[in-house]
């Protein structure tokens, strides 16, 4: 089973007595869950708020965040039965990335540039690049995975920038101010409205690089010498009018 990063996952284990019998009554119950790969648990064992709907049946709401990583987990559960024998069930969740509509979450702002920002300051951000790449978050499937690295950077470090410069989405394209001897100049547009590592992280993207076009020709280029016969097959000629 897939869920969403931020989701409630809902865990549950059913315990028999034996194969094709009664629910197993069971004591004792823990659950654990742990990432493929990972050798400390992200969560448990725990056994507050493990609830018994039916004999043998089991159930726990683990409750994922933003910065859930993505991956598999391993779902341990642990009890024991009637007989004072220990009994395990495991099974296998996977925590996809969730899609917020933003080039970054907030994770990648504090895992990038090492501070937080909030959510609104986030879409903020992210409204800015999506003008600057000329490219939509909707639109990720179709993109490469170098762009989309790149486009990550660029959120990262417009949010962190943008979360302290106030007004500056109200601020004018100036080229030049003059009083009192004080004279102001603005560049361009971007440099008021987009950070500085963030447009270095945009002028990576595929599509903002130079392209060249090779023409290949099957006829070499040459300089013609029209008064030479030789040459006659490559020219137009056209019969003299008059009588």
């Amino acid at each position: 089973m897939a869920f969403l990063q931020g989701a409630d996952v809902p865990l549950t284990a059913q315990f028999f007595e034996y194969a094709g019998g009664p629910g197993a009554v069971l004591t004792g119950v823990t659950v654990t869950v742990t990432k493929v790969g990972d050798s400390t648990p992200t969560l448990g064992p725990v056994s507050a708020g493990i609830s018994n709907p039916a004999n043998g049946l089991y159930a726990y709401t683990w409750t994922t965040t933003a910065a859930t990583t993505p991956g598999d987990y391993l779902v341990v559960w642990n009890g024991v039965d009637g007989d004072l024998e220990a009994v395990q069930a495991s099974e296998t969740v996977t925590v996809t990335e969730a899609s917020t509509g933003t080039w970054c979450s907030l994770a990648d702002v504090e895992a990038i540039t090492g501070h937080t920002v909030t959510t609104g300051q986030l879409f903020a951000a992210s409204s800015v690049i999506t003008l600057y790449a000329n490219r939509s978050p909707d639109a990720v499937n179709g993109l490469l995975n170098r762009d989309l690295y790149w486009l990550k950077q660029a959120c990262a470090w417009q949010a962190r920038w943008q979360a302290q410069q106030p007004g500056f989405d109200q601020k004018s394209v100036v080229t030049s101010v003059s009083q009192d001897t004080t004279q102001v100049a603005y560049g361009t547009e971007w440099a008021i409205s987009l950070a500085p590592l963030a447009a270095r992280a945009l002028k990576n993207l595929s599509w903002k690089g130079t392209r060249s076009l090779r023409i290949h020709s099957d006829h070499r280029v040459g300089v013609l010498d029209f008064t030479n016969e030789a040459s006659d097959w490559r020219s137009v000629w056209h019969p003299l009018g008059g009588g």
